[in-house]
């Protein structure tokens, strides 16, 4: 959550593809059900919206934000491995 919706789909990475994909199963579940959906907090205080994750552009499920990740970490690594 320290780094905000916007780049679940590098949490999704991070996690792995198993993990994410049980990570989105449940969250589609409880974001379905408003008794549970109190309990997510505020991620975007401008809207404040809960938010428990965002499909990012292209992405429909957590194998293409797993992938998605995947292709943010080698542009972050590349960045920083220059010579």
């Amino acid at each position: 959550m320290s780094v905000s919706a916007r780049l679940d789909s590098f949490n999704c990475y991070l996690a792995g593809r198993l993990k994410a994909e049980a990570a989105v199963k449940i969250a589609l579940r409880v974001a379905a059900d408003p008794n549970l959906h109190k309990h997510i907090p505020i991620r975007d205080r401008e809207k404040g919206v809960r938010t428990l994750f965002q499909f990012p552009e292209g992405c429909s499920s957590a194998v293409d934000m797993y992938e998605l990740g995947m292709t943010q970490w080698q542009a972050m690594r590349a960045s920083v491995t220059k010579p």
